[in-house]
């Protein structure tokens, strides 16, 4: 787990007591601050989340590529070539 995914679900945990004194104290900027670090806390917990994601796809490509560095070479050329040949009809229809 990533310090974001962390760092986000503390923020959106102060977010949500912020939102209850709001209400109990029927003070509308307070739940709106409250809201608003909810989002934030959210927001940056997904991130976490997502950079957890990476990280887990690198080691799965990391490993495949030791152990498979012959078509791992072949996989990045052909995706290359892809790419190029993609690239190159863009162009031409410009």
């Amino acid at each position: 787990m990533s310090i974001d995914t962390v760092t986000g679900k503390m923020k959106e945990l102060a977010g949500r007591s912020e939102e209850t004194a709001g209400t109990i104290l029927e003070d509308a900027r307070l739940r709106a601050r409250g809201l608003a670090h909810q989002v934030e806390g959210k927001v940056q917990g997904a991130v976490g989340t997502a950079a957890d994601s990476i990280d887990d796809v690198a080691d799965i490509v990391q490993s495949l590529v030791r152990r498979h560095p012959v078509g791992a070479l072949v996989a990045v050329g052909a995706a290359a070539y892809l790419l190029g040949r993609v690239a190159g009809a863009i162009r031409r229809r410009r």
